[in-house]
């Protein structure tokens, strides 16, 4: 039996004028607006294509280049539940820290030019 993986896409496909349907190796299928990315409006969606092996997405940018998207970015906007556990898996990794401790930055840097 072949292992299920959330982040490889089987399907996509750019529906005009400013989505991306996506169907991930668990059957999730989504219409993605490509608002919601924050990507650059000057992108050519109807170049989109799938990698061979799922992992990506690639589109033209104007320049003619092609650039990849990652799968798991676009899982992250098509599935609530994963975004949520990114978004933990994060915030884990950052601990509770707002920040630097006051002061931090009210001296500079010693350099060894200083």
């Amino acid at each position: 039996m072949k292992a299920v993986v959330k982040d490889i896409i089987r399907e996509v496909l750019f529906c005009e004028p400013a989505g991306i349907y996506v169907r991930f190796d668990d059957d999730l299928e989504k219409t993605i607006p490509i608002a919601d990315l924050g990507l650059s409006p000057k992108i050519r969606w109807q170049t989109l294509e799938l990698s061979p092996n799922g992992e990506s997405i690639t589109v033209e940018i104007p320049s003619g280049e092609r650039v990849p998207i990652d799968a798991a970015n676009l899982r992250y906007f098509a599935d609530n539940d994963y975004a949520a556990a990114m978004e933990l898996a994060f915030d884990e990794l950052l601990g509770d820290d707002d920040g630097p401790p006051p002061g931090f930055f009210d001296h500079p840097a010693q350099t060894p030019r200083s």
